[in-house]
């Protein structure tokens, strides 16, 4: 299984690089005491500084990084248990996780009509195996060692594809292709794939990432026998929604909302100019007149009848 087990070596040692490892850069051990890594870190800053012969300027900035996450006893504890940096997410990383779930092409407003058709592979977006948000790196590691640990006894799969869907933003799938070549409307709809799906959206708790297989090939279920699990363990589902909550909080304000609150601002400002039309109002006091106010509605809609 030539192709998917490259697709799998190649997805390990890009997504291997995305977490800082900082006790590794400070040269202590994980258990390793405030006092220590405070006198870690000014032996290799001395070292390290671009001033310095030797010295090299991004080191020392991976150095202060690190050394600002582990100084702080509530950064390090996040950091251990997640596993990332909150204060040190790659821009790159929060804006592909807005996309996925914020992004245009998931509310038609790319000047395409919304079509939520399932099985037209026209409605898929390709995802990079390179590029796999960060957010979503467990559960693809898993769907993709699940596809390469497959024995169906036909061919080995040549290629890896993982797609999301253009409408139904939620919906993901994994296709291995017994073929050479792009994946075509063809070969997905017939024996020449293999297709994999889960639904996931990290900050809806009662949706738990799992992969699901559904083939049946040649008329015969693919075997399973111990075979590597599909979903995300407790763990590993906790770390996902904390780092999707941290790139959230990263994230660039939403220019939508600005614009709503402008618009409910002159709204409530027309109401309220409404309400006081005709009033004598003090100038340096805003405040309704009471009983002026209550004596206009009463105009407007007659006594109340009790």
């Amino acid at each position: 299984m030539a192709g998917a087990r490259q697709q799998l070596d190649a997805f390990h040692q890009a997504h291997e690089r995305r977490r800082l490892p900082y006790y590794e850069l400070l040269g202590v051990p994980q258990s390793a005491s405030q006092p220590e890594i405070v006198r870690a870190f000014r032996r290799l800053s001395l070292k390290l500084h671009p001033d310095k012969p030797g010295g090299s300027h991004e080191r020392f900035q991976d150095l202060n990084k690190a050394y600002k996450c582990l100084k702080d006893s509530e950064c390090r504890r996040k950091y251990d248990e997640c596993g990332f940096d909150e204060d040190n997410i790659d821009s790159t990383e929060v804006d592909q996780f807005v996309d996925a779930f914020f992004g245009e092409g998931a509310r038609a407003m790319d000047g395409r009509s919304p079509d939520w058709n399932c099985n037209s592979i026209e409605n898929y977006i390709r995802i990079d195996l390179a590029e796999v948000p960060f957010h979503m790196k467990d559960i693809v590691r898993i769907g993709l060692e699940y596809i390469v640990s497959l024995d169906h006894g036909w061919a080995d799969f040549q290629d890896v594809v993982l797609m999301q869907h253009a409408r139904i933003d939620i919906l993901y799938l994994m296709v291995g292709l017994f073929l050479e070549g792009p994946l075509t409307q063809e070969a997905w709809a017939s024996e020449d794939s293999y297709t994999i799906t889960y639904y996931d959206n990290p900050l809806q708790p009662g949706i738990t990432p799992r992969w699901s297989d559904q083939n049946v090939l040649g008329g015969r279920k693919a075997k399973k026998k111990d075979l590597p699990r599909r979903e995300l363990n407790f763990e590993e589902f906790q770390r996902r929604q904390k780092i999707a909550l941290a790139m959230l909080e990263n994230a660039p304000a939403d220019p939508m909302a600005a614009l709503e609150e402008k618009y409910r601002a002159k709204m409530l400002a027309t109401e309220h100019c409404k309400a006081i039309k005709g009033q004598s109002i003090y100038e340096d006091d805003g405040e309704v007149d009471v009983n002026a106010y209550a004596d206009l509605r009463i105009q407007e809609t007659g006594p109340s009848v009790c």
